[in-house]
């Protein structure tokens, strides 16, 4: 190999790797989706993690970003096999209702959507339902963790466009909780994150958004 060719090759390493660095070290703030704040005619809170989330939506509600709150109800597994033996179980949807309440937001602004979500994928199709039955949305502000608002707004505007809605996303991500995006290959439990996120944005992105309603 001549000189001229190490060098091609040697540059060509230098560039691959400074490439996979920069797509690396990028890659955990790409996942977190924040759109200018607009306000809207209803907010939803996705669910999984509870406390962030509900501070967020609290937040937005006191400041007149939305008159309103949805939160789609979320399945439990075997809940319902508990309560059949008498047991009292407050399921992780009615929490989170609640705390919205104690925050401020009035029970007579927060709507449960029925269905026992089991992904946000469902949540989404509930959520077009809902508003095929009731309007009045045409702006729609998500509230859920940072790591999940790129998944997720992808998944709401396919459903949307499934539906045939014109809603726009205006994504919300909580700023209460840790996840920032940098620095995440560094933070065991961010790597988690962050490889559990982009092996469901694959499948998403390569499967799911073609699927019918």
């Amino acid at each position: 190999m001549s000189n001229k060719n190490r060098i091609f090759c040697l540059a060509l390493v230098v560039i691959l790797v400074m490439l996979s660095f920069f797509l690396i070290h990028n890659a955990g703030t790409y996942l977190v989706r924040k759109d200018p704040p607009v306000k809207g005619d209803a907010m939803l809170i996705l669910m999984g993690s509870i406390s962030d989330r509900v501070l967020e939506a609290a937040d937005l509600y006191q400041i007149g970003m939305a008159p309103k709150l949805l939160i789609v109800e979320e399945s439990m597994g075997s809940a319902k096999m508990l309560r059949s033996r008498g047991a009292t179980l407050i399921s992780n949807t009615r929490q989170c209702s609640n705390i919205a309440t104690e925050l401020g937001i009035p029970a007579s602004e927060i709507t449960i959507i029925p269905g026992e979500a089991t992904s946000t994928k469902m949540e989404a199709r509930l959520v077009c339902e809902y508003i095929l039955q009731n309007g009045g949305i045409d702006t729609l502000l998500i509230v859920t963790s940072p790591a999940h608002t790129r998944r997720a707004g992808m998944i709401f505007d396919n459903a949307f466009s499934k539906y045939g809605l014109k809603v726009t996303i205006i994504s919300c991500p909580s700023k209460y909780g840790s996840y920032n995006g940098k620095n995440w290959y560094l933070k065991r439990e961010e790597v988690q994150d962050v490889i559990f996120e982009y092996i469901k944005l694959f499948t998403f992105v390569t499967i799911e958004r073609f699927r019918k309603p």
